[in-house]
């Protein structure tokens, strides 16, 4: 009897391209026909090359700094991981956000261990982002972020459910009368002696 070779999990392929389904009435169907012919290009590279376009002509108004096409935006706010491109959004062009984004964004705000400085700041950026914590553990994460979007009062991760994907939240330093934290003593000063038992 033969043995039975050891099946090795399927990785999801890496996506290259995203699938798009669009309704587009029969005329403009048929100009995209004729468009694809004349250029010598596929139906999907007509739309990208149109869509490109677009990106390149269409402006974003900015009060401060003049405008800027969608293309910059793009570039400065594209990320490979979701969650990457969610934060930078928030930060850059909160305008832009769906009201899901929005929601999952008040509970990533609200989640004071996602931060390096405290998210309440007026100007907070993508540097003070968490990543070291939060990417490796995003898919963990992420779960607890969708059930707390559905909740009727939106806040933040409780430190229960932190703890539920190993983040255990740093303790705040302890003030002292002087206002300075005082440092533990080294490990080496102790000897058996200053134990109390």
């Amino acid at each position: 009897m033969a043995a039975k070779k050891p099946t090795t999990p399927k990785r999801a392929p890496d996506r290259k391209t995203e699938v798009l389904s669009i309704r587009i009435d029969p005329r403009t169907r048929y100009g995209l026909e004729l468009l694809s012919r004349l250029q010598r290009r596929s139906a999907t590279g007509v739309v990208e090359w149109v869509v490109q376009e677009a990106f390149a002509k269409e402006e974003f108004e900015s009060y401060d700094n003049g405008s800027f096409s969608v293309a910059e935006v793009m570039d400065e706010l594209w990320h490979i991981n979701e969650i990457e491109r969610l934060v930078a959004l928030a930060l850059r062009k909160p305008q832009l956000l769906t009201f899901e984004e929005s929601r999952k964004w008040a509970v990533i705000k609200g989640t004071r261990a996602f931060w390096k400085a405290d998210p309440a700041v007026r100007h907070i950026d993508f540097r003070a982002f968490n990543w070291d914590l939060v990417l490796p553990l995003w898919e963990r994460i992420e779960p607890l972020i969708d059930e707390a979007v559905e909740r009727t009062v939106i806040r933040g991760l409780s430190e229960e459910a932190l703890a539920s994907v190993g983040i255990v939240p740093a303790t705040p330093p302890r003030r002292v009368a002087s206002g300075l934290t005082p440092l533990p003593p080294p490990m080496d000063d102790f000897k058996d002696d200053d134990i109390p038992f």
